[in-house]
């Protein structure tokens, strides 16, 4: 009677020693991601203005004036700081990883430092680096269609061909047609020989014929560009299925 009481004892305090254990631990610190409205920015109005001069900059391909911009402003805000790694690693700027592991353990810089961490090793043909700096971004910042375009492309080169359609469908649709993950999608079907989606996506989207034949003359380079990925090799060719002018600085998801 003893014996069977005193195992009872035992699973019962084993039972509350483990759900103690796992109200303990909670939530992994760095998985957790901020809720809506916790992250604001701490520009003032003098460096909001600034950034969004650097950012119209960037649209129009100045990376080099961007960066000159946010150079006057100093170097004490994270924010600020996030936006000149993001624009060094547009540019391929080993020195970008520094600025982004810095403010990477702002919670509400991460997701886009991460994200600027796999287009640095875009940059450098570092795919399967690439892919895990993405994958991490695409955790943090679900709806932020530039981070699932470039982690669909990513893995468009690496042949994981259906998560790469998932990414690149979401991407499509949350930036409601943006050329760059709709030119993308349409390379993944031409890579696969899929005529009827390509077919179903160049009628819902009214895409004009020359730029399937644009990217049908792109097609053999990336697919020689594919096949050094997935041996793990450095891909040194230009890249140009990546977010060119990435929002700077506080991600607005």
């Amino acid at each position: 009677m003893w014996v069977t009481d005193f195992r009872q004892w035992l699973t019962g305090l084993g039972a509350a020693l483990l759900l103690s254990g796992c109200a303990a631990l909670g939530p992994n610190a760095d998985d957790a991601r901020p809720g809506a409205g916790e992250c604001r920015s701490d520009l003032d109005p003098e460096q909001r203005m600034a950034m969004e001069e650097a950012e119209q900059l960037m649209a129009r391909g100045q990376a080099y004036a961007a960066l000159a911009h946010l150079d006057g402003l100093g170097g004490g805000s994270a924010e600020i700081r996030l936006a000149k790694a993001q624009i060094l690693s547009q540019m391929g700027r080993a020195e970008a990883r520094d600025h982004f592991h810095a403010v990477e353990n702002d919670a509400c810089l991460r997701g886009a430092a991460r994200h600027g961490l796999g287009v640095l090793a875009i940059r450098e043909g570092d795919y399967a680096r690439a892919a895990e700096a993405l994958a991490a971004a695409r955790r943090d910042l679900p709806r932020v269609a530039q981070v699932r375009n470039d982690y669909g492309f990513v893995l468009l080169m690496l042949g994981r061909d259906s998560e790469a359609e998932f990414e690149l469908r979401s991407a499509l649709e949350l930036s409601e047609g943006h050329e760059q993950p709709l030119e993308n999608l349409m390379l993944l079907y031409l890579s696969q020989d899929n005529i009827p989606r390509l077919n179903a996506l160049l009628q819902r989207y009214d895409v004009d014929q020359t730029l399937v034949a644009r990217l049908n003359e792109r097609l053999p380079r990336l697919e020689q560009a594919r096949a050094r990925a997935q041996r793990g090799e450095r891909v040194t060719e230009p890249v140009q299925g990546v977010s060119e002018a990435p929002d700077l600085g506080l991600p607005s998801d």
